[in-house]
């Protein structure tokens, strides 16, 4: 956040889970004001983001975070609003499964490729 500082701009966090668009031509402009040969550790979605989108909303009820165990009925009451998720190994396990393949069943036009492990909820879901 120093790089940001000594350029007087805004330090808000953008290296968070959540989208985020780029528009190529900005993002060359906002790249092209930093020293990356002497500068360490300077995240690139930060420094976009508060070139680009300096007044950003910060994110408050949109994103809630799955980092421990929950079971299926907790899942669908945490995220009855939120519509941004994230999660880690902690809270990875067949409830969280079944919530993802329930309200993401179709692929992602980012996927290339169809997730094994789907199958397995799918059966699960059957039980």
């Amino acid at each position: 956040m120093i790089a940001l500082q000594d350029q007087d701009l805004p330090t808000l966090h953008f290296d968070c889970h959540t989208p985020i668009i780029f528009e190529k031509e900005k993002f060359f402009d906002a790249m092209s004001r930093f020293d990356y040969a002497s500068d360490i550790g300077l995240t690139m979605k930060s420094l976009y983001g508060n070139i680009c989108y300096p007044d950003a909303p910060c994110l408050a009820e949109q994103k809630k975070t799955v980092f421990k165990s929950y079971t299926l009925s907790e899942l669908n009451l945490r995220f009855e609003k939120p519509k941004l998720l994230s999660f880690n190994d902690q809270g990875m396990n067949d409830s969280l499964k079944i919530f993802l393949y329930q309200n993401f069943s179709l692929p992602s036009p980012m996927e290339i490729k169809p997730i094994n492990s789907l199958e397995k909820v799918r059966n699960t879901l059957q039980r």
